[in-house]
C-alpha cells in the first residue's frame, strides 16, 4: 500500500468516526449523564476565577473537592476559544475520534501489516460499548485514552520517543488515577518478560521505574487527604458498598457480546493466542500485561464494569490486528488471493453490520436517555424560585444536575471521595413507605425540596414516593411530564 493511500484511508476513518459522533452529539443541546455537568461546573469556575474549585459549597451541602484540575484547565482553555460552550461538545469528540490514529500505529508496530492495522483502527472507532460510555459525556477518558495509548506507543519506541514518555509520565499521573494503574501494568510487563527469559533493555527498565516512581509521588501529593482518611480503602474511592456489590450483578453475556462486538472479541482472542504462543515480542507482552491488569481491577471491583469492558474492547481491537495479519497472510498463500479485494470488501461489510449498526443503536439510546427539556425546565424553576441556601434531594446520579443546573445544594452525588456516606440514606428516602422514617432523614439533612424525576423512579424501581400523599408535610410546587418538585413542609 502506497503512503498516500494509507494517509487517505486513515483520514477517512477519522472523519467517519468524528462525523458519526458529532451527528448524535448535536441532536441535543444537553449532555449525557450528570458527571458531564460536574466537569462543566468545575471548568466554568476556572474560566471565571483562574483557579480550581478546592471547596464545593453545594455538593453534599459543602465539602472539599478531591480531583485533579488538569482536565478542567484543558477544557477551560478551549472554552475561551470556542464560544457558547461548543468546546464541551466538540473537543472531547475530536480526541475520541483521534484515538484511531494511535490504534493504527500500535497495531502496525506489532504486525508490520498496514491492512491489518487499518482494520483495527476502523473497528476501534465503532465499538458499541465505547460509544455508549463516552458519547456526549465530556468524559475525562476522552483525553486519558489518547494519552494512555500514546504512552504505550512511546514505551514501545523509546529510542525515538523517550522525551514524550517522560512528559506523559507526569501528565498522565496528574490527570487521572488510571495513570497509576498503567504503572502497575508496566511492572507486570517486566515480570512477564522475565518469566519468558526475554532480555529487557536498560532504557526500558529505567523508563518503567521512572513512571512508577512518579505515579507514587504524584498520587501521594494529590490524594494525601484521601489516604489519611481511608488508608488502604482509598483504592475503592469510598464508593458505597451497595454500589460495589452491584457492579457485577445482572451481567448479561449477550449484552456483553453486543457491547464489545463479536469481531473484536473473536479476532482479539485469536490475536492473543498468536502473539503469546507464537510471536512473543515485547509489544505483545505489554498489551497482555494491560489486559491482565484490567482483569485484576475488574475482579477486585476497583473499576466500573462498563468502563473496564470499554478498555478491554479497545485492547482486544489492537490484538485483533495479529489475527487479521495471519488471515491476510493465509489468503495470499492460497488460491483465494485472486479474490483478496472481494474478501476485504466483505470483511468491511461484516464490520459495518456487526459494529456500526449496534453503535448506531447505542448512540440513539445515549441521546434518548440524555436529560430532557422537561427535566431542565424543572431544574431552572428551582434556580429561579427557591432560596439560594436551599437543599434539594435528588437521585444519587442526579446530584450534579442540582448543583450545576439548579445551582442549589444537594444531599449527595456520585463523587464519593471525602464525602459523607449518604448513599443508603438517600436510597431510603426514595424507597421508604414510612412517613416517619422519611421525615427523620429529610430533617437530618435539612431538605427543603424534593426533585423527583422519571429517571430517579426508574433507578430506585419505584412508581412514586409513598409518603408524598401527606399534604400537611409535602406540597407539589412544580410538575412536568418527566419531573416534579415538592416542598417539604414538616
Amino acid at each position: 500500500m502506497k503512503h498516500y493511500q494509507k494517509i487517505i484511508i486513515l483520514s477517512f476513518i477519522f472523519l467517519l468516526t468524528l462525523g458519526f459522533r458529532l451527528f448524535f452529539v448535536f441532536q441535543t443541546p444537553y449532555y449525557s449523564g450528570d458527571n458531564a455537568y460536574y466537569n462543566i461546573r468545575h471548568t466554568v469556575e476556572i474560566n471565571k476565577f483562574y483557579q480550581p474549585m478546592l471547596y464545593d459549597d453545594l455538593s453534599y451541602g459543602g465539602r472539599y473537592s478531591v480531583v485533579s484540575p488538569l482536565y478542567h484547565y484543558f477544557l477551560a482553555f478551549f472554552n475561551t476559544l470556542v464560544p457558547d460552550g461548543l468546546a464541551f461538545k466538540i473537543i472531547p469528540e475530536i480526541l475520541l475520534a483521534g484515538l484511531v490514529f494511535l490504534i493504527y500505529f500500535i497495531s502496525r508496530s506489532i504486525t508490520e501489516n498496514e491492512t491489518a492495522a487499518l482494520l483495527s483502527a476502523f473497528i476501534s472507532g465503532f465499538l458499541p460499548i465505547f460509544i455508549g460510555e463516552t458519547l456526549n459525556n465530556i468524559s475525562v477518558y476522552s483525553i486519558v485514552l489518547v494519552l494512555l495509548f500514546y504512552c504505550v506507543y512511546s514505551l514501545l519506541n523509546l529510542k525515538t520517543h523517550s522525551t514524550e514518555f517522560i512528559i506523559l509520565s507526569f501528565v498522565l499521573q496528574i490527570l487521572h488515577p488510571f495513570g497509576f494503574v498503567l504503572g502497575l501494568a508496566f511492572l507486570l510487563y517486566l515480570i512477564l518478560l522475565n518469566i519468558e527469559s526475554i532480555k529487557i533493555g536498560r532504557q526500558t527498565q529505567e523508563a518503567v521505574a521512572f513512571f512508577v516512581f512518579i505515579g507514587i509521588l504524584v498520587n501521594l501529593i494529590l490524594f494525601k487527604k484521601v489516604f489519611l482518611a481511608y488508608g488502604l480503602q482509598s483504592v475503592w474511592q469510598n464508593i458505597p458498598k451497595e454500589m460495589l456489590v452491584n457492579y457485577f450483578q445482572n451481567v448479561d453475556v449477550l449484552s456483553l457480546l453486543y457491547g464489545v462486538g463479536f469481531i473484536p472479541l473473536i479476532f482479539g482472542i485469536m490475536g492473543i493466542s498468536v502473539g503469546v504462543f507464537k510471536q512473543k515480542n515485547n509489544a505483545i507482552y505489554l498489551l497482555s500485561a494491560l489486559i491482565l491488569t484490567l482483569f485484576i481491577l475488574l475482579f477486585m471491583r476497583l473499576i466500573g464494569f462498563a468502563v473496564g469492558m470499554m478498555f478491554l474492547a479497545i485492547f482486544l481491537t489492537i490484538m485483533s490486528a495479529l489475527a487479521f495479519d495471519r488471515v491476510i497472510a493465509y489468503i495470499n498463500m492460497t488460491k483465494f488471493s485472486s479474490f483478496k479485494n472481494a474478501i476485504f470488501a466483505g470483511l468491511i461489510v461484516l464490520i459495518a453490520l456487526s459494529l456500526i449498526l449496534p453503535s448506531y443503536g447505542r448512540a440513539k439510546s445515549v441521546i434518548a436517555e440524555t436529560i430532557s427539556p422537561d427535566e431542565v425546565a424543572a431544574l431552572h424553576w428551582i434556580r429561579g424560585n427557591t432560596d439560594e441556601d436551599s437543599t434539594v434531594l435528588a437521585g444519587i446520579n442526579e446530584g450534579n444536575y442540582i448543583t450545576a443546573i439548579a445551582g442549589r445544594k444537594n444531599v449527595a452525588d456520585a463523587q464519593f471521595l471525602l464525602a459523607p456516606d449518604r448513599y443508603a440514606d438517600v436510597t431510603t428516602m426514595f424507597t421508604s413507605e414510612s412517613l416517619v422514617i422519611a421525615s427523620q432523614l429529610l430533617d437530618e439533612y435539612d431538605v427543603d425540596y424534593i426533585y423527583l424525576s422519571q429517571r430517579a423512579m426508574k433507578f430506585y424501581r419505584i412508581e412514586n414516593l409513598k409518603y408524598l400523599g401527606d399534604e400537611n408535610c409535602f406540597e407539589k410546587f412544580y410538575s412536568t411530564e418527566r419531573a416534579g418538585i415538592y416542598k417539604v413542609l414538616c
